[in-house]
């Protein structure tokens, strides 16, 4: 059975660590993610890079900017804004986790 422990929360979303099958949950947006351990840390270091490319365009709605995903027929679209936001949530999660480890 999971047990969510919640990361981070906003308007945008939350992301959160399931103690008992030790995945990370991701929700932005109307989207949901379930990764691994190792998984986040791929995606969180995607994000970081697209958030790095477009720290100019930080304002625009437009969704622009494609992560691809692992299904060929599926691409993940993001304005620069929400890249930015979703960048932001993934690395206070990722810090707050990383500490919490290191705690027990």
């Amino acid at each position: 059975m999971c047990d969510f422990n919640v990361l981070y929360y906003d308007d945008w979303g939350y992301t959160a660590h399931c103690g008992g099958c030790n995945r990370m949950q991701v929700a932005f947006g109307t989207v949901v993610f379930s990764f691994s351990g190792h998984e986040f840390r791929e995606f969180s270091s995607v994000i970081r890079a697209q958030s790095e490319k477009c720290a100019s365009c930080a304002d625009c709605p437009v969704k622009n900017m494609h992560i691809r995903t692992a299904d060929e027929n599926m691409l993940l679209a993001f304005s620069p804004q929400e890249i930015h936001r979703l960048n932001d949530m993934l690395q206070q999660a990722f810090l707050l986790r990383e500490a919490k480890q290191i705690l027990q």
